[in-house]
């Protein structure tokens, strides 16, 4: 025994398409007719004497807006001249108002409004590349003109203004696996430093990435144990036992 129930489908979507039908087909025929009032003033002529239900006569009609608003005289040009540019007056209203509506009422998403993020006066006074070299004396005091890039790392731009760390600074990044830590900070820090690196990882993407522009520089030095990065020579050995003389505590 089987029964069948009667469903109902898009009952409410059509409802609600009727409903915005009927009032977005209102509002212009209300443009319309305070369109008539407009392009009757500006030429100067006595107002529509039609009322509300004017404006769908115009729809309706609208080769003759003149008789369909019951204004003698209206010059037909002037009048769709001031509806088109009411029309796009209240189409780019009605965008303003929900983009600024939407932006209240969404989470803050962009960085430079979140809550403690640095204003661009703050960056410029604390981590510029001003800021950087005038703490230059303590940070490298051997060089006399230092760049920046000499006693520092160039981390980005906040507010549009450039962002240094100092050579003394510890920075903590934290993020999720591939999310880009490496290949943005980590390496490009590396790359840029003005003397010797000692760089650890588990994994080889650091070496491999950086050690031919580091040769460069100077004498690059491997451990890898464990053979982490294939046909790199790992020059730099150390024996955790080597020195041991006895193999039990006193």
């Amino acid at each position: 025994m089987s029964s069948q129930i009667p469903v109902r489908i898009g009952g409410d979507e059509l409802t609600n398409l009727g409903l915005i039908a009927v009032v977005s087909l209102t509002a212009l025929a209300g443009l319309l007719r305070v369109a008539g009032t407009v392009a009757a003033f500006l030429t100067r002529i006595n107002p529509p004497a039609g009322g509300a239900e004017a404006g769908v006569q115009v729809l309706l009609h609208p080769a003759d807006p003149a008789g369909a608003l019951d204004a003698p005289g209206l010059n037909g040009l002037v009048y769709w001249v001031v509806a088109c540019l009411m029309v796009v007056l209240l189409a780019v209203t009605a965008w303003a108002v929900w983009k600024l509506l939407r932006l209240l009422r969404a989470p803050i998403k962009d960085a430079r409004r979140a809550p403690g993020t640095a204003a661009a006066q703050e960056v410029m006074k604390i981590a510029s590349a001003k800021a950087l070299l005038a703490r230059s004396k303590n940070l490298r005091p051997s060089l006399e003109k230092p760049e920046p890039h000499e006693i520092g790392y160039f981390l980005g731009r906040c507010q549009g203004k450039e962002v240094w760390a100092s050579v003394e600074d510890s920075i903590l990044l934290l993020g999720p696996p591939r999310s880009g830590k490496g290949l943005h900070i980590v390496i490009n820090a590396i790359l840029d430093a003005p003397g010797a690196v000692i760089t650890t990882s588990t994994r080889p993407d650091n070496l491999t990435t950086t050690i031919t522009a580091r040769r460069r520089a100077g004498p690059v030095a491997v451990f890898d144990p464990q053979h982490l990065a294939e046909g790199i020579t790992a020059g730099l050995r150390w024996s955790p036992v080597r020195g041991c003389q006895s193999p039990r505590p006193p």
